[in-house]
């Protein structure tokens, strides 16, 4: 669902990048890593509960 939602705000975005260029940006925006930054980055942690194993 996440590479479906990027995919279409980018292609609304920037209607005329090239596909390969858009498929690179998309990968970069759903990288666990980068997902990690912007959940920091939004404090998301308060939001969710976690078990002592997550």
């Amino acid at each position: 669902m996440l590479n479906f939602l990027s995919g279409e705000y980018l292609y609304r975005k920037y209607p005329k990048m090239k596909e390969g260029d858009m498929t690179q940006k998309r990968s970069s925006l759903v990288d666990n890593q980068q997902l990690a930054k912007f959940a920091i980055d939004l404090n998301l942690g308060q939001f969710i509960l976690l078990s002592k194993g997550e």
